[in-house]
């Protein structure tokens, strides 16, 4: 089945925009050890210098010398046993119905108790893999081998994909709006398209309710 919308714009806006993909940035995270040492705790940072990431900061908040980013990472090799998925695997990105979201292998064997703790049986279609969201092939983005012999795949993809739990903040002095910003790191802009899907999966992330929130 062919996409139904191209993912990207071929035109770059002179400004930065939610879901952008920048290069030259590097990122880190303060990791505890111990939250509860007082004082004297164990820490330490890692530092990251990702080749691409992505800007999640909504387009209209972009400013203040502060950026919140994601990188680009390789996708799972785990989504090539699911035909769905491995026809586009963009599909992630949006609501499916629950027997697309798992391979037929491992929809035969599940029980009906099984299918009611994993799916949200009450809707005909909803998000799956919340945490993910997925970022199509370009000649910009450098195409990788995926392989796994458990699971017995090789192939090759172009496809990156963003972690909603590794968002971090970046604090740059040349950032004063959008369009301040130093827009040579700007490589690739998302189609309006592509944008809201980003905008709506990342919003329903957050969005979610515990069980005992939704009485």
């Amino acid at each position: 089945m062919k996409k139904t919308h191209m993912f990207y714009e071929s035109r770059l806006d002179k400004a930065l925009r939610f879901g952008d993909v920048v290069s030259g940035l590097v990122l880190s995270a303060a990791c505890v050890d111990n939250p509860n040492a007082g004082f004297k705790k164990d820490y330490h940072i890692e530092v990251c210098h990702p080749e691409f990431a992505v800007i999640l900061s909504p387009c209209c908040s972009i400013g203040d010398k502060t950026l919140a980013l994601s990188p680009l990472l390789e996708v799972l090799p785990r989504w090539f046993t699911n035909p769905y998925f491995k026809e586009d695997l963009t599909r992630i990105n949006r609501p499916m119905k629950p027997e697309q979201s798992v391979s037929p292998e491992v929809l035969s064997a599940m029980s009906a108790e099984d299918k009611q703790k994993r799916f949200d049986l009450s809707k005909p279609e909803s998000f799956t893999l919340v945490e993910y969201f997925i970022y199509d092939k370009h000649d910009i983005l450098p195409s990788y081998p995926v392989e796994s012999k458990s699971m017995e795949i090789s192939t090759e993809t172009g496809c990156y994909m963003i972690d909603f739990r590794k968002i971090f903040r970046l604090v740059c002095k040349q950032i004063s709006s959008a369009i301040s910003a130093p827009l040579e790191m700007k490589l690739l802009q998302l189609s309006i398209q592509a944008r809201s899907d980003l905008r709506e999966k990342l919003s329903g992330y957050f969005a979610r309710k515990p069980p005992e929130d939704q009485d």
